[in-house]
């Protein structure tokens, strides 16, 4: 699906550099209704995780009425600054 707008960005208050996976589940209107730490996820941050699971959370995707929820990911990339 298309997300409607940006992807929100988590708090990138962690000083690991990495990628964290958020397997997230959609229902027709478009409304993560689920998201938690997928595979392929390389930062053990607790706060860096929780960050990208609420940032996860707030996005929206195009609306499918009638279908049945559809389950994704969305990818965090992290560079030290």
């Amino acid at each position: 699906r298309q997300t409607i707008g940006l992807l929100p960005k988590p708090e990138d208050t962690g000083q690991q550099e990495g990628q964290i996976v958020i397997e997230i589940k959609v229902n027709w209107e478009g409304v993560v209704t689920e998201a938690k730490i997928g595979k392929g996820t390389k930062i053990d941050d607790q706060v860096m995780r929780n960050s990208a699971i609420k940032a996860a959370l707030k996005a929206k995707f195009e609306k499918k009425p009638g279908s049945i929820d559809q389950i994704g990911t969305i990818t965090y990339r992290y560079k030290l600054k």
